[in-house]
């Protein structure tokens, strides 16, 4: 494996995903609100910000399911210390406000059909509040210093493919959460990451994702 396609660390890993939840909601947010304003200027555009706005809740669940299905027993059998209880219940209440999200993005066609995005604002609203203090406890406590104090890398390797694997089965889609992805990065962090997948992986999101 080159030095381009090697795995990033796990602190790395989850540093990458936040960054590209953190875009999400950021986009979703203040595309959401814009419309709420305006109105979608046409159905194109509408359909555009429900595909993004699911896409998101669906990397958003999937990663946190990753975390508490395996990264966190890992971690805590290894004893890494960090408030998992409280990291978990986070968790807990960010899956309800997408229930939330989900249950109301507007359903009807055209310019003026944004009166779900009343419900829907105040919810990623408050899954930010709760996600900023979130990362940057995940971010603080797994550290690649304390990672590696007790874990080798070798097990951090295998965790981090582990948690890929679960991600994965859990983000549906794939030609659109892969897309949501790597195009919610920086350029370079894009391009490393694409590095990393395997070529029909890239092939698929050429033919699949751009017709949609």
């Amino acid at each position: 494996m080159s030095e381009e396609q090697k795995q990033p660390g796990l602190d790395e890993a989850f540093i990458r995903m936040h960054r590209i939840i953190s875009r999400g909601l950021e986009v979703c947010r203040g595309r959401g609100a814009e419309f709420l304003k305006s109105g979608f200027p046409d159905e194109r555009l509408r359909q555009g910000y429900l595909d993004f706005t699911r896409c998101l809740s669906t990397i958003l669940t999937a990663h946190h399911m990753a975390e508490d299905d395996v990264a966190f027993p890992f971690l805590r059998e290894h004893r890494v210390q960090a408030p998992y209880g409280r990291l978990s219940a986070n968790h807990l209440r960010i899956k309800q406000l997408l229930e939330k999200v989900n249950s109301s993005l507007p359903a009807g066609e055209g310019k003026n059909s944004g009166d779900g995005l009343k419900e829907v604002l105040p919810a990623l609203d408050g899954i930010w509040e709760i996600w900023n203090p979130h990362i940057q406890s995940e971010e603080t406590c797994f550290t690649g210093e304390a990672v590696a104090a007790l874990i080798n890398s070798s097990d951090q390797a295998n965790l981090y493919d582990a948690m890929g694997k679960h991600a994965s089965a859990n983000s549906n889609p794939p030609e659109l959460v892969l897309p949501f992805v790597l195009y919610n990065l920086s350029p370079s962090e894009r391009k490393g990451m694409a590095a990393t997948m395997p070529k029909p992986v890239l092939d698929m999101l050429e033919k699949d994702w751009k017709p949609r």
